[in-house]
């Protein structure tokens, strides 16, 4: 899948050393994400919004497949087991759409301007670690080791981490506290939805 025909109206910036070959297809972009980070996080726009989408919705599919596996482990996979997985990915997907509509709306009201396309790339670029993490977490857990809880645990810790990365550097820039009320409110936002559901 390429990005070519889905740049948006916004003017990308790509004088950042983020190569214009390294962001052709979803896969080079997030390998590119891995190696130079400091070329993706910059002030710039760089016309990866739909990588960045990508990016969260494979994190949300990765967190509902690996709590399946987590609970289909314990015994016999039923479909209740696939039915909490899916709860459990809801209860990040939630949160996560949440967070990224209330950034530009909050930005907005503190006079500071920022799109929900830089916003798009940036934590999806932001949220690769933590996919990582949790889907080596997955045949980890099929291996039935003690190792698959700790990579899950760090991939969860870092989407917290992601969180509250993009809400400082690019939402509300040097506003820890409020920074910080972002990463809150995503918790409890995912508490909250995870007992509803």
């Amino acid at each position: 899948m390429t990005n070519e025909e889905h740049e948006p109206e916004q003017t990308p910036s790509h004088e950042t050393g983020f190569n214009r070959e390294m962001a052709s297809n979803y896969f080079t972009w997030m390998i590119g994400v891995m190696r130079k980070p400091d070329a993706v996080f910059t002030d710039d726009y760089q016309g990866q919004k739909l990588f960045g989408l990508i990016s969260l919705v494979a994190l949300v599919v990765i967190i509902a497949f690996a709590a399946f596996i987590d609970r289909a482990m314990i015994g016999s996979a039923s479909f209740n087991d696939l039915l909490d997985g899916i709860k459990v990915g809801l209860a990040y997907a939630i949160p996560l759409a949440a967070v990224v509509l209330v950034w530009p709306w909050y930005a907005g009201m503190a006079k500071h301007h920022v799109t929900l396309d830089t916003l798009l790339e940036k934590f999806g670029a932001a949220v690769i670690p933590s996919a990582i993490l949790i889907l080596i977490a997955i045949p980890l857990a099929l291996l039935k080791t003690n190792l698959a809880g700790w990579f899950q645990g760090a991939g969860h810790t870092l989407i917290y981490v992601a969180v509250f990365f993009v809400s400082y550097a690019y939402a509300v820039p040097r506003k820890l506290g409020t920074a910080t009320v972002f990463v809150v409110g995503f918790y409890f936002a995912y508490r909250l939805v995870h007992l509803i559901l």
